[in-house]
């Protein structure tokens, strides 16, 4: 009795390091897929500003670019998994905020962020998947617009509409926030010098997203009003529209600046981020 019970100590403790190891991997595995979605995406982007093209596309589109280029489906699959696996890290935020990142009456919305977060990777992780097996061809412009008409055909679906694009307009602000506010060098474990530089890379990108997210919820808001889903625009319309404007390749091309500012970011919190496992699940 007393040899077992002085191994269930030992045991407990490697239960949790294998638990901390396991889950601090599958968030970095997240924040890599993250940032080759968002690096594809800008690269996309740049391409069509720098051509003077209609290529620009958002998220879902990427995903569509890498599956009809080289290793099409091995780019599929470590995408998937890598969102899903990112998606997991933000669901386990949301539920137990390890990172304490909402404090006091800022906390609920902090955990409301990350669980929305999570959803929305996992289902771009998922159609990841179903490009994979065929089942979609992750048609971003089609995909909104028939939301768009799915919510307005609701009762009350044009207030739903609006109030769809007040939720994207907050996203917005808070990223345009969180670009202006955020002191990005304290997420960070790295070298002083990485510490100075990597922080640039999650201004621009957050800006970048912030000024995208603001044009998709103006979108949205259209549609609500005009009660036409034909009004509604992706996160690669909404590039495509910024590219019709005066100016409009130089601002594409800030925006596609961003976008893989972004991607770089997020290959840096990969690496560096400190990852705080949750108590509650050691």
């Amino acid at each position: 009795m007393t040899d077992r019970s002085a191994a269930r100590p030992m045991q407990e403790e490697a239960r949790r390091r294998g638990l901390d190891h396991w889950l601090k991997w599958v968030a970095r595995f997240g924040y890599a897929a993250r940032g080759l979605v968002y690096v594809a995406t800008g690269l996309f982007a740049l391409v069509a500003a720098l051509t003077r093209g209609s290529g620009a596309v958002g998220t879902e589109g990427a995903l569509a670019r890498l599956a009809q280029g080289p290793f099409g489906a091995a780019w599929l699959w470590i995408a998937g998994a890598g969102l899903l696996a990112f998606a997991l890290w933000r669901f386990v935020q949301a539920g137990f905020d390890p990172e304490q990142g909402g404090v006091a009456r800022g906390r609920s919305l902090y955990r409301l962020n990350r669980a929305i977060s999570g959803a929305v990777h996992a289902a771009l992780g998922w159609s990841a998947f179903q490009a994979l097996d065929g089942l979609e061809d992750l048609s971003e412009e089609a995909d909104a617009r028939a939301q768009a008409a799915q919510i307005l055909a609701l009762p009350f679906g044009d207030l739903l509409l609006w109030g769809a694009a007040a939720a994207l307009a907050v996203a917005a602000g808070g990223n345009l926030w969180k670009a202006w506010k955020h002191d990005f060098a304290e997420d960070l474990g790295a070298s002083r010098t990485a510490r100075r530089w990597a922080p640039w890379l999650g201004r621009a990108g957050y800006a970048a997203r912030g000024l995208v997210f603001a044009l998709v919820a103006l979108f949205l808001a259209r549609a609500a009003l005009s009660q036409d889903p034909g009004a509604a625009r992706s996160v690669g319309g909404a590039m495509q529209a910024l590219e019709a404007q005066p100016f409009g390749s130089a601002l594409l091309a800030a925006v596609a600046a961003g976008f893989l500012a972004f991607g770089a970011y997020a290959f840096v919190q990969a690496a560096w981020r400190r990852i705080r496992v949750p108590r509650a699940l050691r």
